[in-house]
């Protein structure tokens, strides 16, 4: 049994009298620490005001980041959601600066650093402004709390008992910052080296999508007003057992018409293997088996060291939603999640695909993984997705059936073979996004090493 025994002039002066702020860990921690600064004599820490939630698309728009948004190290911001600049012109205190540390306040903790260029994002009350001052950096501010001592001394900044409970910023105001000198400038030039990569990666995907598109001919579908109102014959709608609206307006038709007259493949019939994932009947931490859920799949590549873990019990008898290299994993639940997709390539180990998702395995001869999963995630694929979706509110839902009938653009040869090879280049582009990612993650791993040793716990 692990316990401390706390003496009461401790409780007074920390002002909490919960058993979990006084873990021996933390209170080792807190005696190593006890001769630095605390965080609020670096920092302002503002809890930003909350707006109407009504979003905006469009390039005059400004990015607006939520709890999501946060991730460790560095916010991803490609698909924040986007607010209008007059919005924006009415909430100074959501402005970020550069450097600024951004740390969700409630459910999952997450601390990163924004490094964006002053007032070109925004962000929501889900998360609190820590900004430095003084001739301490930010970045190193994000890698030091995202150390195992950092995010300890974070999570004891939690209070509440509630569901979610929140961060409070007096606790967090508490938190010791050791200063280390060089080790400080290092820190922080890694993770601004990961922003430049990740920066890189960002404009490599949209190149190969932007290739894609422009082969299709998207624009010319694009552009097509959408019907109002529209009708859809009796036979129809039996022939689909379908008689949601969605499912038979008219711009699907198109789409579905200039894929056929480019070069369409029904994906069933280019498929050795489709089935969905499985539900585990319970999870353990540090299980030796991952399991892969629809939050761990972005699009833009898989959250592995965000898997929950199961049991290798759990792994013997869900044999079909074991995943293999080359699978493309799927997102068939959710509102805003649906029809994600990610063509696995580096398998860290052991892992199943939970129930949410649909595994596929192509026919290389027709279709190249990583190429179904771009087409998927690109407008095109989602539009399938937005067609065949059932359920309703937040429960919506695609089945193997469904994806069974995508139509995927797959451009042929002069003498009527599939252009693998445009496949192929299209791909590779994709792999040059994951590669800067990969490295960009190795910077803030030595980033986060760096720190934890000059911190000597």
């Amino acid at each position: 049994m692990v316990y401390s025994i706390v003496e009461m002039n401790e409780m007074v002066r920390y002002g909490r009298w919960d058993a979990e702020a006084y873990t021996p860990f933390l209170r080792s921690t807190l005696e190593h620490l006890k001769s630095h600064g605390r965080l609020d004599s670096f920092a302002t820490i503002t809890h930003p005001g909350e707006i109407k939630r009504i979003y905006h698309e469009g390039k005059e728009t400004v990015p607006f980041l939520r709890a999501g948004n946060i991730r460790p190290f560095l916010p991803v911001v490609e698909n924040a959601l986007r607010i209008a600049p007059e919005t924006a012109l009415g909430l100074p205190q959501n402005r970020l600066l550069t450097n600024d540390v951004l740390v969700t306040r409630s459910g999952g903790l997450d601390i990163c650093v924004y490094l964006g260029s002053n007032g070109a994002a925004y962000t929501s009350g889900e998360g609190l402004i820590v900004r430095a001052f003084g001739d301490i950096d930010g970045a190193y501010l994000a890698v030091y709390l995202n150390t195992s001592v950092g995010y300890a001394l974070c999570k004891r900044a939690i209070y509440g008992n509630g569901a979610p409970p929140h961060v409070s910023p007096a606790y967090l105001g508490e938190i010791p910052i050791p200063r280390l000198g060089a080790t400080e400038e290092q820190a922080a030039s890694l993770v601004r080296q990961a922003h430049d990569l990740l920066a890189q990666a960002s404009n490599f995907y949209p190149q190969a999508e932007a290739e894609l598109l422009e082969r299709l001919g998207w624009d010319e579908i694009d552009r097509a007003p959408r019907e109002l109102f529209y009708v859809a014959e009796w036979d129809e709608m039996k022939s689909h057992q379908r008689a949601d609206p969605e499912f038979f307006q008219p711009h699907y038709a198109r789409l579905r018409q200039q894929i056929e007259e480019k070069g369409a493949l029904k994906l069933g019939s280019a498929l050795k293997f489709l089935d969905k994932g499985a539900q585990p009947d319970g999870y353990e931490s540090g299980g030796e088996i991952r399991v892969v859920k629809s939050k761990n799949v972005s699009g833009r590549g898989i959250s592995w060291e965000g898997c929950e873990r199961t049991t290798r019990g759990v792994w013997g008898k869900a044999v079909t939603a074991r995943l293999r290299n080359e699978d493309v994993v799927f997102n068939a639940t959710g509102l805003g999640t649906l029809g994600r997709a990610e063509a696995i390539r580096d398998l860290p180990g052991e892992a199943l695909a939970a129930v949410d998702l649909l595994i596929c395995r192509t026919d290389h001869t027709k279709i190249l993984p990583i190429y179904l999963a771009l087409f998927l995630n690109s407008p095109a694929g989602l539009a399938q997705s937005d067609r065949a979706q059932t359920g309703s509110s937040g429960q919506l839902h695609l089945y193997p059936q469904h994806l069974r009938e995508y139509q995927i653009f797959v451009p042929k040869n002069a003498d009527g073979s599939i252009d693998l090879a445009w496949q192929g280049r299209l791909a590779d582009k994709v792999l040059e996004a994951s590669g800067a990612k990969a490295r960009a993650r190795q910077k803030l791993d030595e980033a986060k090493a760096l720190v934890e040793n000059a911190i000597g716990m």
